[in-house]
């Protein structure tokens, strides 16, 4: 989804189409160099469940602190 809505909102802050281009770069080569190793990883040791829980890791760390940091909306 950032993949999708990461340029709109860089172009709502003020830059333009090119600008936002260069700056997703930088997210793009982590993309690849992520599905790189987990499916390097999932050869290696044969059981994708393991790689794809540990790939989980840093979006639960995130969510974690998104909730930590703002109260409920209750």
């Amino acid at each position: 989804m950032t993949t999708v809505f990461g340029p709109l909102i860089l172009q709502s802050i003020g830059f333009d189409k090119f600008v936002t281009s260069l700056l997703n770069i930088p997210f793009g080569f982590l993309q690849i160099i992520t599905i790189c190793i987990g499916s390097y990883g999932a050869y290696q040791w044969k059981n994708k469940s393991v790689v794809l829980a540990l790939l989980m890791l840093p979006v639960l760390a995130g969510l974690a602190m998104l909730y930590g940091t703002h109260p409920p909306l209750v």
